[in-house]
C-alpha cells in the first residue's frame, strides 16, 4: 500500500513539474517578442505582416460565419493566435505580425480581411494562406497591397475548401466583415 501511495505521489509531482516548466517556457516565449511562425497545430493558417508602426488587424471568417479577430480570439474552429500592436504588445520596430489558425477545416468559403485600425501612414501589407497539413507547410497564396487611411478595410482574398478539406481555389471579391460584425 505504501508503494502505491508513493507511486501516485511521484506521478503528481512529475505532472506538476512538467506544468511549471511549460508555463515558464510560455512566459519566456511571450516576453521574447519574437516574430510568430506558422508552426502550430491546425489545418490552415492566415498570416499578416506589415512594416509599420500603425495598428493593422486581421479578420478571418469561416463558412459557418465564425470570425476570429481581436474582439473574438477564439471563434468556432478559428483561433487568432497572435494579435500585435506595435509599441504596445511588441516593439514598434518589428512592425505587425498576426496569425490566425483554422484548427478544423470545413467545406465552403473563407474570407481574410485586413483593417488599418489605428494609424495615419499608408501601410504596405502582405497576407498569406498556408496549408499546415502533412509534414511540410505549403504557401498556397500570397497578396501584397496598401492600406491608406484609418478605418479602411480590404478583402485580402477569399478561398474555398472542398468536402475533404482541400484547397479548391480563391478570388479577390470584396466583402465587409466589419459591417457583418456591426463595427461600421
Amino acid at each position: 500500500m505504501r508503494r502505491l501511495r508513493y507511486g501516485v505521489a511521484l506521478v503528481v509531482v512529475v505532472d506538476f513539474l512538467v506544468a511549471v516548466v511549460q508555463m515558464q517556457q510560455a512566459v519566456i516565449e511571450r516576453a521574447s517578442f519574437t516574430r510568430p511562425s506558422v508552426t502550430t497545430y491546425g489545418q490552415y493558417a492566415v498570416t499578416l505582416t506589415s512594416k509599420t508602426d500603425d495598428d493593422v488587424d486581421l479578420y478571418v471568417r469561416d463558412p459557418h460565419d465564425h470570425v476570429a479577430w481581436f474582439g473574438a480570439l477564439q471563434s468556432g474552429a478559428l483561433s487568432l493566435e497572435h494579435d500585435m500592436i506595435p509599441g504596445t504588445t511588441d516593439p514598434a520596430r518589428d512592425g505587425v505580425h498576426e496569425l490566425t489558425v483554422i484548427r478544423e477545416s470545413a467545406a465552403g468559403e473563407y474570407i481574410a480581411n485586413v483593417e488599418l485600425y489605428n494609424g495615419m501612414a499608408a501601410a504596405p501589407v502582405t497576407v498569406q494562406l498556408w496549408d499546415l497539413r502533412g509534414l511540410r507547410k505549403r504557401l498556397l497564396f500570397s497578396r501584397r497591397f496598401r492600406l491608406v487611411r484609418q478605418g479602411e478595410e480590404l478583402t485580402a482574398f477569399r478561398w474555398r475548401l472542398g468536402s475533404r478539406g482541400n484547397y479548391v481555389g480563391h478570388d479577390l471579391l470584396p466583402f465587409s466583415i466589419l459591417k457583418e460584425l456591426g463595427r461600421v
